[in-house]
């Protein structure tokens, strides 16, 4: 059985930087910070078993703002934002959704069905961590549980959706304590 851990990356991975006052994704690599959390986190879901994959929304990858990623690709880009991770080796998909509007933008979840079906996974051993009402819709949408990763602010369920998350924990350590006590109950229940 293959068991995938959804990770979102900007609020999740790396901090959010406030530009005019609106709180969004770097625009260039001097604003890239990581939570303290991340490898840990990394190595550990993965000594559970776990296949991950960073899933991301990023429309401003083709706009003037990221000075320092015009005229790179997608997996460059993740490439550089990621170089200081240690664990960076030990995720194994990026999905980069970087066109509104279509199935696979957040919150529609055809980029987690899609990896789901390929690898033959059981929704009932997938997670999706997240920062945003469009995280937790996208894992509802996809039948996967949703982890709301707080980092000091309060979930927010969107415009028009009125879904919350499975659970909510503070940081990526509480995270891995929830999926570590699930794995554990539904290994007990066999």
């Amino acid at each position: 059985m293959v068991k995938i851990c959804f990770i979102d990356k900007d609020g999740v991975i790396n901090k959010l930087v406030n530009h005019d006052n609106k709180m969004t994704a770097p625009w260039n690599l001097s604003e890239v910070e990581y939570f303290p959390d991340v490898d840990e986190f990394i190595y550990k879901i993965k000594d559970m078993g776990f296949v991950t994959c960073i899933v991301t929304n990023q429309p401003d990858f083709g706009f003037a703002e990221l000075t320092d990623f015009n005229s790179k690709n997608d997996q460059d880009i993740l490439n550089e934002i990621l170089e200081n991770v240690q664990s960076k080796y030990l995720i194994d998909y990026v999905i980069v959704n970087h066109v509104r509007n279509t199935d696979y933008y957040k919150p529609n979840c055809k980029s987690l069905k899609t990896l789901i079906k390929s690898l033959d996974s059981d929704k009932d051993h997938c997670y999706f961590i997240g920062d945003t009402w469009k995280d937790i819709v996208c894992a509802h949408n996809a039948e996967v549980d949703s982890i709301f990763v707080k980092r000091d602010k309060e979930y927010d369920s969107g415009p028009t959706y009125k879904v919350q998350p499975t659970y909510t924990v503070n940081d990526l350590n509480d995270a891995f304590e929830i999926i570590k006590e699930i794995e554990y109950l539904k290994c007990q229940s066999i």
